[in-house]
């Protein structure tokens, strides 16, 4: 019996621990990003808060181009300041060519960041205008064994001389880029002037000199914008570089992919109570089975132990028990790392040697041991001797609290992580349910060329003359991510003094058509009528904002679009995530902005359909890479996060649910052992199995309902806080935290009856011998 009460606790640690390790190396990553920089505390990214007459904020993150140097010539306190802008380009060398992330920077940005270069120097990049820095991915890609410095590359048609190799950029970075163009490389292509207030689309960094007064610093910059252009109203806020990875969920115009402090905080929590669960087995077990070593305690007293002594010999028992677990749980995380990895889309390394990792493991081992050992140790230490050689002791009241209360946390930890499972999983279903204003299936998306761009008319053509494919347009950037925005819009009746952020988004004409939107008031975009190319639609929430009674009878006035008349008014349709609430839009066609294309392709035979248009693409588009999505591909990356999120957390609710039951059957092993001859004489008394196997069922079945009390509540309240993440969420569902409760008790209730019934069918001769 003993055997398999220490394979139950050895099981029980095992699976803590190896738990506990694996969520800490994953806390661990997510709190190391951008912090390999050298003086990365004094690294600030510079942020906008935009304000519209609601005084309702607007959060971006990208800032006006002349800020950096701006802040670098004024202010005594900034070390270094940099630009950094998206360079998302095809780079091109012979026959090979692919579409590659890289950024467009000042040379300071070096001063900035800290990313190595490996190969060549720095000094052609601060000086020069045509030369690009790539990583050592991109040297492998396009030059293989050869020296790539000193040769060039193509992108947007222009001859690039690769100045210096860059160390890869390691994951644990928000700034992920395979090249480095030079930020004046936008001024003398004729892109930007760079010195527009009024146009966001950079972001800045700076490095603040280390003894510099942060909060007198960003005091100084809150109002710069509207220094330098007096229409805006627009603060600047600066956020720490540590910071940006886990909080900056509340920026609009930042890149995808940031993680978020809640779910840091929430994983933590969960490995600490997994690991909590795990030490409550065995503590429980371990307090259960001390009554059982009392005599052992005796003896040892009557031979001349003290109580310290026997207090060491039980806790370092307990610490070698756990020591073991420990090391085998090491064994197991290293084996499931892997797949721990592929569910989690991380890429986190058990590094060995690395003390961070290893010392709050060892503490665990510790507060395992403690928990484990220290109670049994105070309370057989503290036994006299001489009751207990007589065989007097009893288990005391105080015990018996104690471990209930054990099972009562148990439970409550299991019942909230199914709780909370179920409850992303339903707000995730909420999300991809919900109306979204478009039809987002069967829709391939791809980037368009300068070339695709010039000849669009007859690669639509050719596209719809194919078999399947219903409807081409092509829009200035992804449906599911529009960040283009604008203040610089005016309509008649407008307050002049008022500033009103709209996204704005130009399309082909049949945008609407492709996309299966639906216009609520007024008309599409004709082919038919040619005043249409400087027509505009809005979307509801433009209507509602611009508090025109009679949109239709309205021009717009944006940016040198002046007066624009308002064809339509299109239904509101999400084109960012369930996270923010949709803005108001303009909607216009502008034929030089069709940086984006999409086809509605009949559904059925993908496959084929997209080879056809791959075929058309490679024909009007030679040596260009055809690298496309589907638009329910890209909508679905927006709640990657939360996906990867729900899976692990069921993940954790089973382990969570088998531990508990796990010591849950240890202590039920242990009482019937113990009312073993009370159970024998009850049936030789005519009681029944069932009535037997409900009186040894039923203090468990009622302590699984307690936790489920307590459990249930502060569920419901830690859920709302966790869908205030979302501007479209779903109301509350109270089954929800009534399924995980009855899981939770039917698992437990199963495994306790199946022990009970068991020893409610033992012949009582056998208990009453053996007593």
């Amino acid at each position: 019996m003993r055997s398999i009460y220490s394979l139950i606790n050895l099981s029980g640690l095992v699976v803590g621990f190896s738990a506990f390790m694996l969520i800490f190396l994953w806390v661990e990553e997510e709190w190391s990003y951008d912090r390999f920089h050298e003086g990365s505390a004094n690294i600030y990214r510079i942020v906008e808060n935009q304000t519209n007459d609601n005084n309702e904020g607007y959060p971006v993150a990208v800032t006006p181009a002349p800020l950096a140097p701006y802040l670098k010539s004024t202010f005594g306190e900034v070390e270094a300041a940099c630009r950094i802008g998206n360079a998302d380009f095809i780079v091109r060398r012979n026959e090979t060519s692919f579409v590659q992330k890289g950024i467009l920077a000042d040379p300071e940005f070096f001063e900035v960041f800290t990313f190595p270069i490996v190969k060549g120097e720095y000094k052609t990049f601060a000086s020069g205008i045509d030369v690009i820095l790539i990583s050592e991915r991109l040297a492998q890609v396009y030059f293989n064994a050869e020296e790539p410095t000193g040769k060039t590359l193509t992108v947007l048609g222009k001859e690039l001389l690769v100045a210096a190799v860059l160390q890869n950029v390691p994951g644990n970075t928000h700034l992920q880029f395979d090249f480095v163009i030079p930020m004046e490389f936008v001024r003398a292509g004729g892109y930007d002037n760079l010195q527009q207030w009024n146009y966001n689309s950079y972001y800045t960094y700076a490095r603040l000199l280390p003894q510099a007064d942060v909060p007198a610093f960003a005091t100084k910059i809150k109002n710069l914008v509207k220094e330098n252009y007096p229409q805006s109203n627009t603060e600047l806020i600066i956020q720490p570089l540590q910071s940006i990875h886990l909080r900056s969920g509340h920026l609009n115009n930042d890149s995808a992919g940031r993680g978020n402090i809640l779910y840091v905080y929430i994983f933590s929590a969960v490995g600490i109570f997994i690991l909590i669960i795990a030490s409550i087995n065995y503590a429980n077990l371990a307090t259960a089975r001390s009554l059982k070593r009392a005599k052992e305690a005796g003896v040892r007293k009557v031979i001349g132990a003290n109580r310290l002594q026997l207090m060491l010999h039980f806790f370092s028992e307990s610490f070698l028990y756990c020591v073991l677990a420990f090391l085998v749980a090491i064994l197991v995380g290293w084996i499931l790392l892997p797949s721990f990895n592929q569910l989690s889309g991380k890429a986190v390394a058990f590094d060995v040697l690395n003390p961070s990792i290893y010392l709050p493991l060892l503490a665990s081992v510790f507060f395992c041991s403690f928990l484990g050992g220290v109670y049994p140790a105070l309370l057989l230490s503290a036994l006299n001797p001489a009751i207990v050689l007589r065989g007097f002791l009893k288990s005391g009241k105080g015990t018996i609290i104690f471990r209930r209360a054990l099972v009562v946390l148990q439970f409550v930890l299991a019942i909230s992580f199914l709780a909370g499972t179920f409850f992303v999983k339903d707000q995730l279903e909420y999300i991809r349910a919900r109306d979204l204003g478009f039809e987002k299936e069967n829709i391939l998306t791809f980037s368009a060329n300068r070339n695709l761009r010039q000849q669009f008319e007859a690669f639509k053509a050719e596209l719809l003359a194919l078999p399947g494919v219903l409807h081409v347009t092509a829009t200035s950037s992804k449906l599911s991510h529009i960040n283009e925005s604008s203040d610089v819009v005016d309509w008649p009746g407008k307050n002049p003094e008022s500033s009103i952020l709209f996204h704005v988004l130009p399309v082909e004409r049949d945008f609407i058509k492709t996309f299966s939107m639906k216009i609520v008031a007024g008309r599409d975009f004709s082919p038919d009528i040619i005043s249409d190319s400087a027509a505009m639609l809005i979307n509801e929430e433009a209507a509602r904002i611009m508090n025109i009674k009679n949109p239709l009878e309205t021009t717009i006035t944006y940016g040198s679009r002046v007066k624009n008349p308002i064809i339509g008014v299109v239904k509101d349709f999400n084109f960012k995530s369930a996270h923010k609430k949709i803005e108001p839009m303009l909607i216009y066609i502008d034929r030089d902005e069709y940086y984006r294309i999409a086809i509605r392709l009949e559904a059925g035979n993908l496959v084929n359909q997209v080879e056809s248009v791959k075929e058309i693409f490679k024909k009007m588009n030679p040596g260009a890479p055809f690298e496309y999505t589907f638009l329910d591909e890209e909508i679905d990356q927006s709640y990657r996060n939360e996906e990867r999120t729900s899976k692990i957390f069921s993940y954790l609710s089973v382990l969570s649910v088998f531990i508990s039951c796990l010591g849950l059957l240890g202590m039920v092993m242990f009482v019937t052992e113990q009312r073993a001859r009370e159970i024998a004489l009850r049936k030789i008394m005519g009681a029944s199995t069932l009535h037997l196997t409900w009186l040894l069922t039923r203090e468990f079945i009622f302590l699984v309902l307690a936790a489920f009390a307590i459990a249930a509540p502060a569920m419901f309240y830690l859920s709302r806080i966790w869908l205030d993440n979302f501007a479209y969420k779903m109301d509350t569902n109270v089954l929800v935290f009534v399924l995980a409760g009855l899981i939770s008790l039917g698992v437990a209730a199963l495994t306790v009856s199946y022990r009970s019934f068991k020893v409610a069918l033992a012949n009582p001769v056998d208990s009453l011998r053996s007593e």
